[in-house]
């Protein structure tokens, strides 16, 4: 997937919300890459809608800087339980970045999501 965010999304960032039902125990994976120039960053919010919009923290969670091309990645593992329903909001935050005119460009991110059923992963192992 490949998403955007432009000069009036620094101030009310661009955002996705993804409501998922869970019918096995599964692994919820995002992995998102964007560039580091500017002030961009993503910032992910699970919430369990069965508890009342409580917060999931990820599993793990990491960020590399400085790969290829002066992009950055960011990747969160969530585990996700049989049963319950999620909602998933990722925030898209980017400072708009000019061209040699002076005309804004836009902030691209990549996102690879995967969700994984817990009993395919210790089978895999």
């Amino acid at each position: 997937m490949l998403f955007r965010v432009g000069e009036t999304s620094s101030a009310t960032p661009e955002f996705d919300r993804v409501a998922l039902e869970v019918v096995e125990d599964s692994w919820l994976h995002l992995a998102f890459q964007y560039s580091e120039s500017g002030y961009n960053t993503i910032k992910v919010t699970l919430t369990d809608t069965v508890m009342l919009g409580q917060e999931v923290p990820p599993q793990s969670s990491y960020e590399i800087g400085n790969i290829a091309g002066g992009m950055a990645e960011k990747v969160f593992q969530y585990r996700l339980s049989k049963g319950r329903h999620y909602a998933l909001a990722v925030y898209y935050i980017g400072s708009p970045v000019r061209d040699e005119e002076g005309k804004a460009t836009c902030s691209f991110y990549d996102l690879s999501m995967s969700i994984s059923r817990e009993t395919q992963v210790i089978l895999a192992s």
